[in-house]
Order: structure tokens, then C-alpha cells, then sequence
């Protein structure tokens, strides 16, 4: 008995007068791997059909066998002799929709099937999992590296500037400016001036900058030092003209940590996983353990591969999301600073100190507080938050600061058909997002949005877009609101949205349609 792939087994055979042969059918049926219940006495058998689609029944007593149809068997097809079950190549064909090659000869029968037998399946993965697996060992050995030592030099250096003009133009000003940047004691030194100019009898505004960055890549205590002109940490950012120092690495770790991917599966079936085509590792039916799953920031795809008993075979992905604010679990890690604001616009002076820590890998908590000063005094604003991710694709986020705002948020990212979030929060007046809306009190905000990926039925291109808000001054009632809806047709966007808004008016409907024109170039 032979089934490609899989190792040939001897088995005895029954000749009938006419010269067919029966084979023993319980072990041909563990020879295929598919699984199957053999009742000799009630002249019974059954077993998994490809793909498991339900099974296939053998009845002695009324000489069928039924699969994806039912078909009669011959008088000498099928027979009870020992206790045991024998069946013609043909009748056995028939119970395993596939088919028999009888060399009469040799006294060989081949079984042959599309899609392959769960045995030839099972063997073809484990060869192919033991040759990916030993190509991944492979650049391993070669990356095993000493970490490059870092030296603080001194040299190089770029220049670049620009000039506009609409000269002369009562609105638009011309403007010049030249930045250049030289390493310096392994830091990065930069130095720039810029200047406005309206008309000629007008005086022109300059402004210079300047900021000196050093890292320190192999302290845990310092590892950013900025001096000069350069943007906050924390919650609010503004820009500062003094000391800034951090824990923070200045180059992002390729990974964050690793996530722990253990499904629950039915009693035989297996699993793998990969990572942009290569094999992670995988689970055989006996012992579904647990395996590791690298994570980066941002989005991270696996492919989920199942395979069952008799042969099923499901492939799904899992889209693990880690965002910025998350820390690896067990680091603390800090910023602080202070110095003037040179615009002087919102404060005259300004200091800080952010602390986050990763409690967990799916949780970070972070804190601090802002001073700020201006002609009205000094001021304190402490702040809090965390970023939690619940479950591969949601990420969910709290933040809040006195006196200024407060805003939450839950997103559940691509990984499914539907994917889309809510958010929401509280905002004082020039402390959230741009608003032409006269206000001199908090306000709040609700913002939704679902997407719903289509895969181009009825015509539409991927994806449904549907979006809302409603906004409000805190204790009245809702001054402006808007919904919108977005797919396409072809390489045609249409986007519609309906708005409800106190500074325009009346009500506005919005209509757009955007084209995608492509044109090939001649080679």
C-alpha cells in the first residue's frame, strides 16, 4: 500500500474469484491520517472527508457508501472476514474521494488525492517547518556581534538656507533664513538665523536659534542632554529655550518587547505563526504551547496558520499595536527641563519633568507636572495617564491635565473586517485642537469612527468610512455637530458629510469626489 509522500506499508490482502483485491480497511485508513471509526460487527465505518467538510459513511448492510454522494457498492467490493472490514481499491477510493492505482502485477495499490491526505500534509509541514526553521538559524549565527563602542567626535558638518519673496507684498512677507550643523564633541551643534521683510520703508524681523544635542548611549541615567532652543516632553509641548535632559534612547529600540500568543484550539489541531514570512515557531497536535511573538512599535501583523486532524487548514492574522507612549515593562524613564519661551506668546519662562513607567507590557503609567509663568504669575499644572492594551488591535489611552484638559480614548486598528474607535475629552480655551467657535469656557468634544472593509462587494473599493462628532461648551447643549461617509468606486473616492455649525450659514452639506488618474511610462 503506498501513499506518495508518506512510507509504504505491507498489508494482507483477500483475492475474490474474480481477482480483486480487498484491502484491510482500518489500516489503510491510519495510513492516511484522516480520522475515522471502523464498527466491524455493525458493518459500519466513517471518516473526516477533505478539508473536514463532515464524513463519509461506508454501510455494509445496504452495500453503500456515501461522501459527496451516495453510490452503490458491488457484490464483491466489500466484505467481513476476521472481525475485520475489507474493501476493493475502488470502494476504498470512493470512501476517501480520491483515487486507487492497482498494479496487479506488483501487487501494489496507490492512493492519490486533491487536497492531499492529512498524513502527507502533517509530513509535508513538519520538513517544511524543520528547513525554515534551519534557515532562520543561519543569519543568527552571523549577527553575533559586539555592540559598536560609541566615540564622541568632533567634525563634519552641513549648511542649507533658502530665500522667497513676493517682494514687495503687504501680506506676504519675504523671508531668508541659513541653518548649519557641526558635530562637535560626538554632539550635534546647530545654528540658524532667519528674517521676514515686508516692504522697504518696514524694519525687518530676525530671530537666531541655536541647540547642541549629546547622547550618552551607554549611561541608564542620562542619555539626552539638549541645550538651546528645542520642543518639551510630556503632555504639552512648547518650545524652550534652555536645558533639557532625558533617560529616553535618542534611536528607538527596534523591539518592544514580546507578546505571549497562546490560542485555545479543539483536542488535534496545530498552529503557526509567522512574522513577514518567516516561521516564529509553531505547536504540534499533542502539545499546544505557547509561543513568544516579537513586538515592535507601531503595528506588528503575525499570521496565524491551523491546521486539524483531517486536514483543515484556516489562516488568520493578529495585529499586535504598541504606540508611542508605551514603555517596556519594569523601565522608568524620565525627562525634565526648563528655560524662556521665545515667542513669548503663551509664557515668558516654562520647566518640566515627565516620569513613565511600564507597570506591565500591556500598561504604562506616566506623570508630571508643567510650571509656567507669565505676567499673570506662576502656575502649576500636574498631569496624569496611562496607555493600555487590552487585546492585540485595541489600544486604549486616559490622559488629563489641571486645568487644561482631560481626553480618552479606545481604537481598535486593522486585523478584522470592522475596525474604528471613539474618542472623546474636555478642553479649556487654548488648551485643545483649533476652534473658530467663540468660547471663553471649557468645552467638550465626541469624536467616533468605523471602518468597514468590504473587500469590494457591491461594487465598493475596500472600505466604508463612516465618522461623526459633536462638540459643546461644558453644561449646554451641542452647538456643532457633523457625520460623514467615505468609500470608493473604482479608483473614484466619494466623500459626503453633513455639519451643523454656528459660525457658518446654516446646515452644510458637503460633497467631493476625488479621481485616481494613472498614466504608464514608456520603458
Amino acid at each position: 500500500m503506498l501513499v506518495p509522500g508518506v512510507p509504504p506499508l505491507s498489508l494482507p490482502a483477500l483475492l475474490t474469484p474474480e481477482g480483486k483485491v480487498l484491502l484491510p480497511l482500518a489500516p489503510v485508513l491510519e495510513l492516511t491520517g484522516a480520522p475515522f471509526e471502523v464498527d466491524p460487527e455493525r458493518g459500519r465505518a466513517t471518516v473526516a472527508r477533505p478539508r473536514g467538510r463532515g464524513t463519509a459513511t461506508l454501510d455494509l448492510p445496504r452495500r453503500t457508501v456515501t461522501a459527496a454522494e451516495r453510490t452503490p457498492l458491488g457484490d464483491d467490493d466489500a466484505v467481513t472476514s476476521a472481525g475485520e472490514i475489507h474493501l476493493s481499491a475502488a470502494a476504498v477510493a470512493l470512501l476517501l474521494e480520491a483515487e486507487a492505482e492497482v498494479d496487479e502485477s506488483v501487487l501494489r495499490v496507490v492512493l492519490t488525492r486533491d487536497p492531499p491526505f492529512p498524513r502527507q500534509e502533517r509530513l509535508s509541514i513538519r520538513e517544511r517547518r524543520e528547513r525554515e526553521l534551519l534557515l532562520a538559524r543561519r543569519p543568527e549565527a552571523s549577527r553575533q556581534a559586539g555592540a559598536v563602542a560609541f566615540r564622541p567626535r568632533t567634525g563634519g558638518g552641513v549648511l542649507e538656507w533658502g530665500v522667497s519673496s513676493l517682494f514687495p507684498d503687504a501680506v506676504l512677507p519675504s523671508h531668508a533664513y541659513a541653518r548649519t550643523g557641526v558635530g562637535v564633541l560626538g554632539g550635534m551643534l546647530q545654528v540658524g538665523a532667519s528674517v521676514n521683510a515686508r516692504t522697504a520703508g518696514d524694519p525687518a524681523l530676525g530671530e537666531l536659534t541655536g541647540s547642541y544635542l549629546r547622547v550618552f548611549p551607554g549611561s541608564d541615567l542620562l542619555r539626552q542632554l539638549r541645550v538651546g532652543d528645542f520642543v518639551t516632553e510630556g503632555l504639552r509641548a512648547r518650545s524652550l529655550r534652555g536645558v533639557g535632559v532625558t533617560n529616553a534612547p535618542f534611536a528607538r529600540d527596534a523591539l518592544f518587547g514580546e507578546a505571549v500568543f497562546a490560542p485555545r484550539l479543539p483536542p488535534g489541531w496545530e498552529y503557526e505563526l509567522y512574522q513577514n514570512g518567516r516561521l516564529l515557531g509553531f505547536s504540534d497536535a499533542s502539545a499546544a504551547s505557547p509561543l513568544s511573538v516579537p513586538l515592535q512599535y507601531g503595528s506588528t501583523p503575525v499570521q496565524v496558520r491551523l491546521y486539524g486532524p483531517a486536514g483543515e487548514r484556516v489562516e488568520s492574522q493578529v495585529v499586535y499595536l504598541v504606540p508611542v507612549l508605551q514603555i517596556p515593562e519594569g523601565r522608568w524613564q524620565y525627562a525634565a527641563g526648563a528655560g524662556a519661551c521665545p515667542q513669548r506668546i503663551e509664557c515668558e519662562s516654562a520647566a518640566y519633568f515627565d516620569l513613565r513607567h511600564g507597570a506591565t507590557r500591556w500598561l504604562t503609567l506616566l506623570g508630571g507636572v508643567d510650571r509656567v509663568a507669565d505676567t499673570a504669575g506662576v502656575e502649576y499644572r500636574p498631569y496624569g495617564g496611562a496607555s493600555v492594551l487590552p487585546a492585540p488591535s485595541w489600544v486604549a489611552e486616559v490622559q488629563g491635565m489641571y486645568r487644561s484638559f482631560a481626553r480618552a480614548s479606545l481604537q481598535k486598528h486593522a486585523g478584522g473586517t470592522v475596525s474604528g474607535g471613539v474618542s472623546g475629552g474636555i478642553a479649556y480655551p487654548g488648551s485643545g485642537a483649533v476652534t473658530f467657535l467663540p468660547s471663553t469656557g471649557p468645552r467638550w468634544h465626541l469624536d467616533s469612527s468605523l471602518r468597514l472593509h468590504l473587500g469590494g462587494a457591491a461594487g465598493l473599493n475596500r472600505s466604508l468610512d463612516l465618522t461623526g462628532r459633536v462638540e459643546a461648551p461644558l453644561e449646554e447643549e451641542v452647538d456643532r455637530w457633523r457625520v460623514g461617509v467615505a468609500s470608493g468606486v473604482g479608483r473614484v473616492l466619494l466623500e459626503t458629510a453633513y455639519e451643523s455649525n454656528p459660525t457658518l450659514s446654516g446646515d452644510v452639506l458637503f460633497l467631493r469626489a476625488t479621481a485616481a488618474v494613472t498614466r504608464g511610462v514608456p520603458r
